[in-house]
């Protein structure tokens, strides 16, 4: 399955099952290899997505709601995984934020874009 990636955008609402990707550099580009699993460990949705400096990404991944190991691995080096309720509600989503040479995966709770 993919996931399909619209241009980005300062929406203040997400999407119903929604994987929100923002990147803080200011100056650098990062390539995300995303890979998403389902509780008994098949990989069930692999992308990988650029995020230019200061984007955001609101990913929709072709999924049935539920809960999904989402790993992410930035430009080859950096690494982060989290098990995330992804659905139709605003919070049951996945958050991944980059910058500064890290990259966290977090469930829940998107930051507000500047």
């Amino acid at each position: 399955m993919q996931l399909n990636a619209p241009e980005p955008s300062d929406s203040e609402t997400l999407s119903p099952q929604s994987i929100f990707i923002r990147n803080y550099d200011a100056t650098e580009v990062h390539s995300l290899n995303l890979r998403l699993s389902n509780t008994s460990d098949e990989v069930v949705a692999e992308r990988v997505v650029t995020v230019g400096s200061q984007d955001t990404l609101n990913l929709r991944p072709n999924l049935n709601p539920g809960t999904y190991e989402v790993q992410v691995i930035m430009d080859s080096e950096a690494s982060d995984s989290v098990d995330c309720l992804i659905g139709d509600n605003l919070n049951e989503c996945a958050v991944v934020e980059c910058g500064n040479g890290v990259v966290s995966v977090s469930a829940g709770h998107r930051t507000r874009p500047d």
